[in-house]
């Protein structure tokens, strides 16, 4: 028993790998197009014999149709990446570009600043310090930052005690 279960697996095998996995077509008794009559066709299978090699070619197709499903799917993720990669690039140009600007922007700033400050040097005390009580904290600090310290404690010298203390505050905050 033992060696014909072995004959028909190898015999199986033999099969499968001459005609492609066409099994079906030797249990149900079709002819093989071919000169003679093939070695294969000459066994007899029976029908759990039949029923186990259909399985197995069934098996064999589904195989097949889930490695083109596979082969399919790891193209798309392939294409996907190679999208990705593309934004990725074409966003990082983009913060460069935008982080350029900014730069561009905080040098015009900061000259713009540094003028102010320039101006207020020059001004009296009593006149930077009228000035300087009505404006917000963010610009008092800004400017006041970019001056000569003996003119910024001399313009405090002239605005209230509370604002001066503010202002004192936020100059020395980082």
């Amino acid at each position: 028993m033992i060696r014909h279960v072995h004959y028909v697996w190898l015999s199986a095998m033999i099969f499968f790998a001459i005609t492609g996995g066409s099994i079906i077509s030797a249990c149900a008794g079709e002819q093989q197009p071919s000169g003679g009559a093939p070695f294969w066709e000459e066994i007899d299978f029976n029908k759990e014999e039949c029923k186990i090699l259909k399985g197995l070619a069934s098996e064999k197709e589904k195989l097949a149709e889930e490695k083109k499903v596979l082969e399919a799917t790891r193209e798309e993720v392939n294409a996907a990446k190679v999208r990705a990669e593309a934004k990725i690039e074409e966003l990082e140009k983009i913060e460069a570009d935008i982080q350029a600007l900014l730069d561009k922007l905080e040098r015009g700033k900061n000259k713009k600043v540094k003028r102010l400050a320039a101006i207020y040097n020059g001004m009296k005390p009593e006149q930077t310090a009228k000035i300087i009580a009505n404006m917000d904290m963010p610009s008092t600090v800004e400017i006041l930052s970019n001056m000569d310290e003996k003119t910024v404690g001399k313009v405090l010298s002239f605005v209230s005690p509370a604002l001066a203390m503010k202002i004192s505050r936020a100059l020395a905050s980082p």
